[in-house]
């Protein structure tokens, strides 16, 4: 069987996901198929059938239910409450790492506080695809545990947990603009951006960027300015200078407008670069 009908009952589309599970082959489209089918129908009806599924004795079928509730009701988030309260008693099973990382992922798309008291035990599990739903669970929350796990795991040794991680403190609970009473801005999160200024990892290092950009912290500047010189791989240094505002940079970035390769300077210009001149701009004496 390798394609779903919506004809299908819940139970031959539960069938089909086991089968997929057990096969090891739940990354596929067969098993994604039937997951994304499941999830328009009725609510109630898939939940009395995923419930039971929960405590089956392989760890991949057990995640049918994390795959699947995450977008239940196509984002109505019918049964909330009772979602949060099974995924806290499928955690406390010591559960294989498989399934740790789909409830991660599941509450992460849910966007429940609750999720960061269940996954920050896991923070510091040795594979890195739980600790990356650790970051998951944990994006978007404002509380001090959330800004603590992800501080500890925008220093993660895979890029990927660093890159989301950094990418949380800087921009998910960052400002969305100028003066928004809403973002949070530590010390202890500054000096985590701070850490990842050198980072190897391109992406890693321009959410730092940006993200202390947002708050005006001064350190980043120089490397601010250095990266506009090597002229930008991603958008999110213009955004950066955008946020600083700062009229040494504007030299650097009308360099960019008048870049002899079209195709780079199309990107630039097409990403925010006018915005960014203009902002740093300015402040300039004339």
């Amino acid at each position: 069987m390798t394609t779903t009908d919506a004809g299908w009952t819940i139970e031959e589309l539960l069938q089909t996901c086991i089968a997929e599970a057990l096969r090891g082959a739940n990354d596929g489209e067969p098993y994604w198929q039937s997951v994304r089918e499941l999830q328009a129908r009725d609510p109630d009806e898939v939940w009395r059938h995923l419930e039971p599924i929960s405590q089956h004795e392989h760890a991949r079928v057990r995640a049918i239910v994390p795959d699947v509730l995450r977008f239940l009701g196509q984002g109505s988030r019918p049964r909330l409450h009772d979602t949060v309260a099974l995924f806290e008693s499928m955690l406390r099973a010591a559960p294989a790492p498989e399934l740790v990382a789909s409830i991660g992922l599941a509450l992460g798309e849910l966007g429940v506080a609750e999720g960061v008291a269940l996954m920050q035990p896991f923070a510091q599990h040795p594979d890195a695809d739980v600790r990356f739903a650790v970051v998951s669970a944990c994006l978007g929350q404002r509380e001090p545990a959330a800004i603590e796990t992800l501080i500890a795991l925008s220093a993660d040794t895979e890029d990927h947990v660093r890159d989301w991680a950094t990418f949380g403190l800087g921009t998910q609970v960052g400002p969305t603009e100028e003066g928004d009473e809403n973002a949070v801005d530590t010390q202890a999160l500054r000096d985590a951006l701070a850490a990842r200024l050198e980072d190897s990892h391109v992406n890693t290092r321009s959410e730092a960027i940006v993200g202390l950009a947002a708050r005006r912290d001064p350190r980043v500047l120089p490397i601010l300015q250095r990266e506009i010189d090597r002229g930008p791989e991603l958008s999110l240094i213009l955004e950066a200078a955008r946020w600083m505002a700062s009229p040494s940079l504007y030299e650097g970035l009308k360099r960019l407008e008048a870049h002899e390769d079209p195709e780079r300077r199309k990107f630039w210009l097409d990403h925010g670069l006018a915005d960014a001149i203009a902002a740093c701009g300015r402040g300039r004496s004339v």
